[in-house]
């Protein structure tokens, strides 16, 4: 799915800027460049989560072709790791045509009334939960 907010005449760049401040990504460390539908982003992130996150966003945007991953995972100051701070790892499952969120609830949970929270998980993928375009990843809780 494509964020069909962001206005094509603005520049690539500029519109994977836009998606990631949106998401409440600070990008002041970040440097987002494009050519020819190649966005490459350089700099720094805190975790392994928000780089995924950031990833994720920018492959979202519409026009993007192709993503030059260049961000690094900044060392943690107390590699000690709580218990807390882990969170479990999310499936991804890729959309079929016809595919609708509470289809996808009805094969992932056994129950279609809990299509609301995959929405919540993919509220940045998914503009409409019964219109889904084929070929759309979007993350699942684990089995």
């Amino acid at each position: 799915m494509r964020l069909p907010w962001i206005r094509k005449r603005r520049p690539l760049a500029e519109r994977a800027c836009i998606a990631l401040e949106r998401a409440g990504i600070r990008i002041g460390e970040l440097t987002v460049t494009d050519a020819k539908g190649r966005v490459t982003l350089h700099g720094a992130v805190p975790s392994h989560v928000v780089r995924e996150n950031i990833l994720q966003l920018v492959l979202a945007v519409d026009g993007v072709k192709a993503l030059d991953d260049r961000l690094t995972v900044a060392a943690a100051a107390d590699p000690v790791i709580s218990s807390i701070s882990v969170r479990p790892a999310k499936e991804v499952y890729v959309t079929q045509p016809g595919d609708t969120l509470p289809i996808i609830a009805e094969r992932h949970f056994g129950d279609r009334r809990r299509w609301e929270e995959l929405l919540a998980m993919n509220s940045l993928t998914v503009s409409d939960p019964m219109v889904l375009q084929p070929g759309l990843r979007l993350h699942v809780p684990p089995t």
